[in-house]
């Protein structure tokens, strides 16, 4: 949520203050919306136009955004403090290396009639400005229909009922129905009902496990209704974030146009249920799969083409990510026409790389976004790729199949690239590649794929995506300007990137970090400050940044560092006795600083130290002797 911009009370006021009789105090906060009504009317309103979609509907997030602000500075001047963090929680500043996929509700929310005549006065201008904008959604909606695209048009439809749930013409182009007088979103409410016979899989007894049934799935568990019910709400999330991504994927071309001119519904893609399964446990996972499947013991869960079933266990803290990549898994293979062969001859890495960047999927209020420079799989992508300068050019890599990308001995590392080259292809170079790469997909899929699929497809070498992958890793202060999710990293690599100390305080607000790599970025001591309350962090590289010997003032205090990195920076002998409460610290490297056997004594202290690197210190061989008499377990490299 956006922070509240409310104006502090004035407390300086020694006397009540008076209010205006009620007639008065109604017409002056009449006339204050009205105000702000005309204020916002005034702005000019810019038409959608069917060549351009993204310039419009730029134009129209503006102008939206700016009536919101207008809505919520009133509020401030009406001491109004919660209905203008609303207000502005409304507004989201949207960053252009992601997707944003709207998750409409049932209904609006309703104000209660116990609420002051002011507070219900807000509430329906602030209805009144999303149902106009929602107007202007459909209206895009229609126009990219009307251009073809009806990926955006689909997406739109869904924006649309995010701001106006009670839109008619969007629900009937969605094919919503309505049930006693309101309309019901799909994958709403899963049910869950105990089994009746003995499963005949898995052997469960009747009534000791249950099968959860929504609109798309069927999730069959022996652990609880419960666990069956929150993971097919999971699945159903997925669903329809995967539907809205890859419209052209899945649906019959034409069935959306068709709807939005109220023509009669064409005939459309119907699947059976998906399948699913959630043991109670990991071991009944690992019991009841490892006869048929080899590695079992290496997932975390599983889809098998074969057998068309997801497998999930269910634990204290699930791997959700798991379960999204899977079932991406699930959702392309059991799409209509599909080959059972996904992948076998060539372009097997599209297939694992796009289930990674579905990993990416993170929930906000009411909306979800996909892709972004801090998407978890995308950390590891662009390590590989700055740090370690791992690459293998994209022509090599679609030449690869299942196989031989499963068989290769750089496989971690392939997958990583994968991932890259996925955020790349979806979100990259103003999303020049998204649409091709949605049809590369559906042709590997279809199994009329060859070598040449993907530059033919892409209409670009693999070489030209090879040229923009480097610069595409990169990330600049800008990136964390707009609404992200800090609290959601656990890993985050900026190494050989253009970020400052400017973008430290969002760094610092990632409580449940455990990996930060700013190697080679211009951060001063002044950054490292605000990384105080990242009391989770394991791993810290701070190696060629400007720190000095004030920056171990903060991280001699994350006390649950196991690796610190602070070579090739201006660190002295006075910085070691900083780090004695990192008790934890297994890994200290020292490589290029000026460091002496002076500075080797602190370490003595830290019982968990087992490898310091020191090559380019002043230190000699008798100060390493010292050390590794009293740290026999030390090895210096």
């Amino acid at each position: 949520c956006r922070p509240s911009h409310r104006r502090p009370n004035d407390r300086r006021q020694t006397t009540p203050p008076r209010f205006a009789p009620p007639g008065i105090a109604s017409l002056v906060i009449a006339i204050a919306w009205a105000t702000v009504a005309s204020v916002a009317m005034a702005q000019p309103a810019s038409q959608p136009t069917v060549a351009t979609g993204h310039s419009d509907r730029t134009e129209i997030d503006r102008e939206f955004a700016e009536r919101l602000r207008l809505l919520a500075d009133k509020c401030d001047e009406l001491n109004l403090p919660e209905q203008a963090k609303q207000t502005r929680r409304w507004i989201v500043a949207r960053d252009p290396s992601r997707q944003y996929l709207y998750l409409p509700d049932d209904e609006s929310p309703n104000v209660a009639a116990r609420e002051s005549r002011i507070v219900q006065q807000w509430a329906e201008r602030f209805q009144l400005e999303r149902d106009r904008h929602a107007e202007r959604l459909f209206e895009l909606a229609q126009s990219r229909a009307e251009a073809g695209d009806e990926t955006a048009a689909f997406q739109r439809l869904h924006e649309t009922l995010h701001h106006n749930p009670a839109h008619a013409a969007a629900r009937a182009a969605l094919g919503h129905r309505q049930l006693g007088g309101r309309w019901q979103t799909p994958g709403k409410r899963p049910v869950a009902r105990p089994g009746r016979l003995a499963h005949p899989t898995f052997g469960w007894s009747p009534r000791r496990y249950w099968l959860t049934q929504s609109d798309h799935y069927v999730v069959s568990t022996n652990h609880s209704p419960q666990a069956g019910i929150e993971l097919a709400e999971k699945l159903e999330l997925l669903h329809s974030v995967w539907s809205q991504v890859f419209h052209h994927y899945w649906a019959t071309p034409g069935a959306l146009t068709a709807r939005l001119k109220g023509e009669p519904e064409r005939s459309t893609n119907v699947t059976a249920p998906l399948q699913v399964v959630l043991f109670a446990d990991r071991d009944e996972y690992l019991r009841q799969l490892g006869v048929g499947e080899s590695r079992i013991d290496v997932t975390i869960g599983y889809y098998s083409a074969e057998n068309r079933r997801a497998y999930f266990y269910a634990s204290d803290q699930p791997d959700i990510a798991t379960w999204y990549h899977e079932a991406t898994h699930q959702l392309f293979q059991e799409a209509p026409n599909v080959t059972p062969k996904v992948g076998e001859r060539a372009n097997f890495w599209i297939a694992e790389a796009i289930a990674l960047y579905m990993e990416s999927l993170t929930v906000r209020d009411g909306y979800a976004t996909v892709g972004g420079f801090d998407a978890n799989r995308l950390q590891f992508a662009r390590y590989r790729r700055l740090n370690e300068s791992f690459h293998m050019p994209l022509a090599e890599l679609a030449k690869l199949g299942r196989a031989e990308l499963q068989r290769h001995e750089d496989l971690r590392r392939l997958y990583s690239e994968s991932a890259g080259l996925a955020h790349l292809l979806m979100d990259g170079q103003a999303n020049r590649y998204r649409a091709a790469t949605i049809d590369y997909l559906a042709a590997i899929y279809r199994g009329v794929d060859d070598e040449a699929t993907l530059s033919r497809t892409l209409g670009v070498s693999p070489n030209d995506i090879d040229d923009q992958y480097a610069a595409f890793l990169n990330v600049t202060d800008r990136d964390f300007t707009y609404d992200i999710a800090p609290e959601t990293w656990t890993n985050l690599a900026l190494g050989h990137t253009q970020i400052t100390d400017e973008s430290l305080p969002v760094v610092g607000r990632a409580a449940e970090l455990t990996w930060l790599d700013l190697t080679d970025t211009n951060v001063t001591d002044a950054g490292v400050s605000h990384l105080k309350s990242l009391t989770k962090l394991r791993q810290l590289t701070l190696e060629g940044t400007r720190i000095s010997d004030r920056a171990l003032q903060v991280a001699g205090e994350l006390t649950s560092l196991e690796e610190l990195d602070l070579s090739r920076t201006a660190v002295t002998d006075a910085a070691m006795s900083q780090l004695g409460r990192l008790k934890n610290l297994k890994t200290l490297w020292l490589t290029g600083t000026s460091v002496t056997d002076t500075g080797l004594r602190p370490l003595a202290d830290l019982p968990r130290l087992e490898r310091v690197e020191l090559t380019g210190t002043a230190t000699t061989a008798a100060g390493r002797e010292w050390l590794k008499q009293r740290r026999p377990n030390i090895t210096f490299e």
